[in-house]
């Protein structure tokens, strides 16, 4: 149990828009844009020195949240788990990011193979915020024709380049399975970034919404085919994918 300071809850109060008064978001910090190459989490000699994995997916205030407490109570909750998260999907004024990336991805499945995608985002301190994704069809035109998800070679060279021209880097991958997600054996050994910290998210039912957090499947690799599962059931509140999804 978390106790509240009644004078930080009124300072929060204050930052609210009055009640029929609207302005734009608020977004969170951003991370040094110095170190949002797409490879700063990458350990080789060849690219920067990686640091611990955690992923953030962060809510933003919404412009017409109510003036009273009790009210907006939702928004400060919201703001309270996203400050403890790892993983924490940023969401827009008017669409939240994980449930666009979830529908998208079932579609993209038409219930016959998987899909994936890349989670785009940046540096916060030992977290990373998701901004942005990148679908693996549109990188592969083929990546779904065996049934899986499977990425050739010039793909990554395209990801690089979206990633350099969004300003972004690659926090996460997810992808769907048929039914329960679990992590398969060629999960385990082909990982889509081979890079000590990528973090793999696994979507059961072709992403057939609702999906539960319960139900989600959370790896963190630490290189040599090893992982470390940080799925909800193991690791609470490492995956924040936003108070309303």
């Amino acid at each position: 149990m978390q106790v509240v300071d009644p004078d930080r809850i009124e300072v929060i109060e204050q930052g609210f828009t009055h009640d029929g008064m609207g302005t734009p978001c608020e977004i969170g910090a951003v991370g040094d844009e110095a170190d949002n190459s797409e490879l700063s989490f990458f350990a080789d000699a060849h690219f920067r020195e990686a640091k611990e994995a955690d992923v953030e997916i962060v809510q933003k205030v919404f412009a017409d949240a109510p003036s009273r407490i009790e009210q907006g109570l939702p928004y400060l909750l919201a703001v309270f788990v996203a400050s403890y998260a790892f993983i924490v999907i940023d969401e827009s004024c008017r669409q939240k990011l994980w449930q666009d990336l979830v529908s998208e991805l079932e579609r993209r499945t038409g219930h016959e193979h998987e899909s994936g995608a890349f989670l785009l985002g940046v540096a916060r301190g030992e977290r990373r915020e998701v901004r942005d994704v990148i679908f693996y069809d549109d990188l592969d035109p083929h990546a779904y024709s065996s049934g899986v998800c499977v990425l050739r070679g010039d793909a990554f060279a395209k990801l690089w380049a979206e990633c350099r021209s969004r300003k972004l880097t690659v926090a996460a991958d997810a992808h769907t399975h048929p039914e329960a997600a679990f992590q398969s054996p060629s999960d385990k050994a082909h990982p889509m970034v081979a890079q000590a910290g990528h973090i793999a998210i696994i979507i059961p039912n072709f992403g057939k919404w609702p999906i539960l957090s319960r139900d989600l499947r959370v790896y963190e690799y630490r290189g040599q085919h090893e992982w470390i599962d940080r799925s909800p059931l193991k690791a609470p509140g490492y995956l924040y994918t936003g108070l309303w999804s």
